[in-house]
């Protein structure tokens, strides 16, 4: 099973070293570190008690750099509270649009970790919120206010929020999510940019999660 730091190209943050896992961090300084968090530390080491920390640094414009580690280490921890800021994140401030590249990257890091959160809790907002994504839902993304600013790629974008929520799917190990996956393959052939071949690896990891034949420490290669 291939792990899936290899395949979401999409979210290139992500996609970097591991943070050293053998070292206890305060939360806000283990997301202050370059490289992807390693899930097996994160999932070990932080739980609710740290939530408060990352929520406030997903609301805090100073830590934007940081964002896609935060919102990563969100869905490690894995708990429900996390659900409706991570949604409100994706979104965006309707009032101060932020279409900047490092910002986007962090949304889809919020989307692949409303996966990692549905695998955990089968929390049915997170899951219908990737969904909608995942299909491109008009209505959903017309929300998405910050994909109207003057400097936003507005394909490109919706590409990669679409590619993050495929691999939300993925991740999620849940047969209705599968279904989802298995629908987007039947009608993306030929379609958008790497969303085909992203479905089918989202499906393989899928699949692989429900049949109790990888976990996700395999998943995201600890």
């Amino acid at each position: 099973m291939r792990t899936l730091s290899a395949l979401i190209g999409c979210v290139a943050v992500l996609a970097g070293a591991g943070v050293a896992a053998a070292e206890k961090l305060d939360v806000a300084d283990f997301v202050r570190r370059a490289g992807n968090p390693p899930y097996e530390q994160a999932s070990r080491d932080y739980g609710e008690k740290d939530l408060d920390t990352l929520l406030r640094m997903l609301k805090d414009k100073g830590e934007w750099r940081w964002w896609p580690n935060v919102a990563t280490t969100i869905g490690y921890i894995g708990s429900p509270k996390g659900v409706d800021p991570l949604i409100a994140f994706v979104k965006g401030d309707p009032d101060q649009p932020d279409d900047r590249n490092q910002v986007i990257s962090a949304r889809a890091a919020a989307l692949l970790s409303l996966g990692v959160i549905v695998n955990k809790t089968n929390d049915k907002n997170a899951l219908t919120f990737i969904t909608q994504v995942a299909e491109q839902n008009p209505a959903v993304l017309q929300q998405f206010k910050w994909l109207a600013g003057k400097n936003a790629n507005k394909v490109q974008a919706v590409r990669r929020l679409t590619i993050g929520a495929i691999h939300g799917l993925g991740v999620s190990g849940k047969e209705d999510a599968a279904k989802v996956l298995e629908a987007i393959l039947q009608k993306d052939a030929g379609g958008m940019e790497g969303v085909t071949e992203t479905a089918k690896q989202a499906l393989e990891i899928n699949q692989a999660l429900q049949r109790g034949q990888t976990t996700l420490n395999d998943v995201f290669g600890k």
